[in-house]
């Protein structure tokens, strides 16, 4: 048959192939509770693995969960102990080579770079609650931190925020101040030759003292306030309640309504970072003018997280401890 004639066969990609014999365990560990504990499936399964793999004794289990929890008993782990693992691979000579991923991957390389961002033992505060993260949705980043306090480099901890991401479609722009963008654009980039042609206004509104009081409905819920935030906040970043609680002369803050980008109806809600409940944000920001009708994407929140001050640097932002290896962006504070 020529390989472009159409033909009825059907392939099965996947088909079941069961004996009869297996049909009778199945039903047989059906009926009787289950497989595991019944009829000495699983004590026959378990002599049959440690006979192929050579081994004196193996244990069948219900999931990998457990399997770990098994293999780290059978070496001597318990809880509280410290694991060591390598991530960045260093030489004799004190000059990195390349990574270790997660996944045990080796990547060798002249140079790294570590721009980790918020990610280094990243914790996120939201109200009484917190959790281990880089950014919303995303992991933390563990092990970078202690291995590089073992090469010999000073750690400390940061916080920042972020505002709340809100549903652009739900803002009455009619009573806010636009903000269009400049006439003569200039590029991050001097290789950028081409103008931009189409630009999207970003609009100003400001906070009342209506809007104070609901944010201070929560301050005593607020990581800031309560002490569960160890990290140093960034001088050019204060959140909300910072701003109220120490210029509280001023009846009003200015906020920044800025689109997210050209195919997202998101919008940042620049000056507006908080770590308040979610309840007392929306309630604050649906008093904001403009905002009366707004719906909130997700909840603003406060990041602590680890960073290595820049005196251990050189002026290229190479480290001085160790050769090749590079820090860029808030790993510097």
């Amino acid at each position: 048959m020529k390989l472009y004639e159409k033909s009825n066969k059907k392939i099965a990609f996947a088909g079941p192939w069961i004996t009869k014999k297996e049909e009778e365990y199945v039903v047989d560990a059906t009926w009787n509770g289950f497989y595991e504990n019944y009829a000495g499936y699983t004590v026959r399964l378990e002599k049959a693995v440690a006979d192929f793999v050579g081994a004196k004794y193996a244990i069948a289990t219900h999931c990998c969960t457990q399997a770990l929890h098994l293999a780290c008993a059978a070496i001597g782990l318990s809880e509280g102990d410290e694991v060591k693992v390598k991530v960045i691979e260093v030489d004799d000579k004190g000059r990195v080579t390349g990574i270790i991923t997660k996944m045990g991957v080796e990547i060798s390389a002249k140079s790294v770079v570590l721009c980790n961002g918020t990610f280094l033992n990243g914790l996120i505060h939201l109200g009484k609650k917190n959790y281990k993260g880089g950014r919303s949705g995303e992991p933390s980043a563990e092990g970078i931190t202690k291995q590089l306090i073992d090469l010999g480099f000073k750690s400390g901890r940061m916080k920042t925020g972020t505002p709340p991401r809100l549903d652009g479609r739900t803002i009455d722009y009619s009573v806010t101040e636009e903000q269009a963008g400049d006439e003569n654009t200039v590029s991050f980039s001097y290789m950028t030759k081409e103008k931009i042609k189409e630009q999207h206004s970003c609009f100003i509104t400001y906070t009342s003292p209506e809007v104070h009081a609901i944010l201070k409905e929560g301050f005593e819920d607020s990581p800031m306030f309560s002490g569960r935030i160890k990290g140093v906040g960034a001088r050019y970043c204060p959140s909300i309640e910072d701003k109220i609680d120490r210029f509280a002369s001023k009846d009003r803050h200015q906020l920044f309504i800025e689109p997210e980008g050209r195919d997202t109806v998101e919008i940042y809600l620049n000056g507006f970072s908080t770590s308040l409940p979610e309840d007392v944000q929306l309630k604050a920001l649906r008093k904001i003018k403009g905002l009366e009708k707004v719906k909130m994407f997700r909840a603003g929140y406060a990041i602590e997280y680890d960073y290595f001050p820049p005196t251990q640097l050189k002026h290229t932002l190479e480290t001085k401890l160790v050769n090749n290896l590079f820090f860029c962006g808030q790993i510097n504070g």
